[in-house]
């Protein structure tokens, strides 16, 4: 799994084929430069930056434009990602068909608090991308999470048509790991 940050922005329309962009990790005395050209961003869905996992980083990204042969930079846009915690998560299934259930045991690497954790069916066939997406079967409130602390949270699966069964973690500093999109599937 490709690990790092990934910057995605608007391309101006009328701007040049490039554009540059500049992160720096907070605290430390240099940041990093790379130019990218708008097929390679359109080929990456993005800009991949090497950072690592869970850093802080701030971004600046401006478009870059040639002017009499002259390379012209336009003004900067930027923003800062926070420190954040990755928060991991497995599906457990159990009981007998008409009357199964489904358990996602949360686990983090480091001390963290989701402010909700959510167990979601979806509607259908599709894959829920936000818990409006789906039936919301199970969640807590205020959980910690860290070395040795998991979160349970425990539904009986709904009868009917399969779909899929995803889980949503709300928190600023928080990034939710899905595990193999083939484990999620209800039958």
């Amino acid at each position: 799994m490709a690990r790092g940050v990934t910057v995605v922005f608007d391309w101006p329309a009328d701007s040049g084929d490039e554009a540059e962009v500049r992160w720096r990790i907070p605290g430390e005395p240099d940041g990093q430069r790379r130019t990218v050209t708008r097929a390679a961003y359109r080929h990456e869905a993005g800009v991949r930056l090497p950072v690592a996992d869970g850093a802080a980083v701030e971004v600046e990204v401006r478009p870059v434009t040639l002017l009499g042969g002259l390379r012209a930079y336009g003004p900067p846009s930027t923003a800062a990602l926070p420190a954040r915690a990755d928060v991991a998560y497995r599906l457990e299934r159990h009981g007998l068909p008409g009357r199964r259930g489904g358990t996602a045991v949360f686990t983090a690497s480091t001390a963290v608090r989701a402010r909700r954790l959510l167990l979601v069916r979806s509607h259908g066939p599709v894959w829920p991308l936000e818990p409006a997406d789906g039936d919301v079967l199970a969640e807590a409130a205020e959980a910690p999470l860290g070395p040795g602390r998991e979160v349970r949270l425990s539904a009986r699966l709904p009868r009917g048509p399969g779909g899929w069964l995803r889980c949503f973690a709300v928190g600023e500093a928080l990034v939710l790991r899905d595990p193999p999109h083939r484990t999620l599937k209800v039958p």
